[in-house]
């Protein structure tokens, strides 16, 4: 590399052209060549898990809601047998070694790549800088290219993985003397200070490409390490249409191992599915049934059921465990509201039943005429002779619940009740006077008293049946 030294100060424009050759000359010996590089293979992205274990990646990972997204590769990622998608939680992995080993990466796929086409454009630039400043007319001038070409140069390490970071700073050692010659040939005092970290390329070894039976391994890992059922099926199932494509290839010992190993995987799963589903199925019935006669015990010694399975099982199923806990809480509101209803409706027959027994007999004798008060209504009678009976056991059933005191909250159905047993009196009373004095418009109004309360009377049964009926369970 050439040394900052070779380039002694010198005045005028003859520093700048110096400066300019040199840094041409500087950079044609410094470049490698470009297929040499890229003939390099291209390393995977490594997933560190906590234990060390470095799972693959196919390209880049993504992190989001306390998770990290990558695909991952088993057989090798330049011919994968299988790609699968995985979702592994943040606290299973090594961040610190992740995050270093992928930077090395990136710092390796650029190197192979565009890395040295993107370092020999930048060459050029500072050479054809250098040379703007030598035939530039004047001092300012020539600082303001030569700033400008520093600045970019400082910040290009960060923004290209730290490739070839050594040699860019010998080039703003360049640049930087060239316009420490210029502000001294100028008597200039002030200067551009850019405080910029050093970038280094980054140290982390890179790991071999794992072979097949390496890659299943890592597979089988990941699988360990992933807290959801479906991708540990997903998973192992990869690893089997796997060992079924390179059964040829790989050592029959080994493949009936990692065979037999997936197999059980998966047949572990289905046993723990199985065993979850039958408690979710058994205890979403029972919580059912407990919810709907309003018994909140049962549905609670259900919840301590569940953990206890739960536990028994090795709370393999977490969200499956969740999600019935969460239904079990809302039978549990369930059952509240129904013991709640059923104590209510017990507490009426408690304390209100002597009156549903009163109301229900009055109810009853209103019934026992409502052949008459039918007839009445309809214009086709009844006998005269009927009409006086009618009219006394009204009278005795009205001056027996007027001293009767209802439940406050059937007071006004109370009211309705003897209303309809006044509009009936009433009906009586009018037919006969319609019969004594053959008169058809008494007659039409006894019709319409008659109407009104019988209306009156089913009013209150239906209220009377509503409020000391048993509640339907929710």
């Amino acid at each position: 590399m050439l040394r900052r030294d070779s380039f002694a100060p010198v005045s005028g424009r003859r520093a700048a052209c110096a400066c300019a050759l040199a840094m041409v000359w500087m950079l044609g010996v410094a470049a490698e060549p470009v297929s040499a590089q890229r003939a390099e293979p291209r390393p995977s992205f490594r997933i560190f898990l906590m234990d060390g274990t470095p799972l693959l990646s196919a390209g880049e990972f993504v992190r989001s809601d306390g998770r990290v997204v990558f695909s991952m590769p088993i057989g090798g990622e330049a011919e994968p047998g299988a790609l699968q998608v995985i979702s592994l939680p943040d606290a299973v992995i090594d961040w610190t070694r992740t995050n270093r080993y992928a930077d090395a990466v990136r710092h390796r796929r650029y190197a192979a790549s565009q890395g040295e086409d993107d370092y020999l454009a930048l060459s050029n630039q500072v050479a054809r800088a250098l040379s703007d400043m030598a035939f530039a007319p004047d001092a300012e001038t020539k600082v303001r290219i030569g700033e400008a070409i520093r600045r970019q140069l400082l910040a290009w390490p960060a923004d290209h993985h730290g490739y070839r970071a050594a040699d860019v700073r010998d080039m703003v050692a360049i640049v930087e003397e060239s316009l420490t010659s210029v502000r001294a040939g100028s008597g200039q005092q002030a200067f551009d200070l850019n405080l910029v970290a050093s970038i280094e390329p980054p140290a982390e070894p890179l790991l071999p490409e794992p072979t097949v039976e390496e890659s299943v391994g890592l597979a089988r890992q990941a699988s360990r390490a992933a807290d959801s059922p479906h991708e540990r099926v997903s998973l192992q199932s990869a690893i089997l249409v796997v060992l079924a494509q390179r059964r040829a290839a790989s050592p029959e010992p080994w493949m009936r191992s990692a065979e037999r190993l997936a197999k059980a995987s998966l047949a572990f799963e289905a046993r723990v599915d199985r065993q979850y589903g039958e408690l979710s199925q058994r205890t979403r019935a029972a919580a059912a049934a407990a919810s709907s006669r309003g018994d909140v015990r049962a549905i609670e010694s259900r919840m301590s059921d569940v953990r206890r399975q739960d536990d028994r099982f090795g709370r393999q199923r977490p969200d499956m465990v969740t999600s019935l806990v969460e239904a079990l809480e809302a039978a549990l509101e369930v059952a509240r509201n129904n013991r709640l209803a059923l104590d209510r409706w017990q507490y009426r027959l408690d304390v209100f039943g002597a009156y549903k027994r009163v109301i229900e007999a009055a109810l009853s004798r209103i019934a026992k005429h409502g052949s008459d008060v039918e007839a009445v209504r309809t214009l086709a009678g009844p006998d005269a002779r009927h009409l006086g009976d009618t009219d006394r056991d009204l009278a005795e059933l009205e001056v027996s619940l007027l001293p009767v005191t209802p439940p406050p909250d059937v007071k006004d159905t109370h009211d309705t009740m003897l209303a309809a047993i006044r509009l009936l009196r009433e009906a009586v009373r009018l037919r006969r006077e319609a019969v004594a004095a053959n008169d058809m418009d008494v007659a039409y109004n006894a019709s319409s008293a008659a109407a009104g309360g019988w209306l009156l009377s089913d009013r209150v049964r239906v209220h009377i049946a509503e409020y000391f009926r048993r509640p339907s369970p929710q």
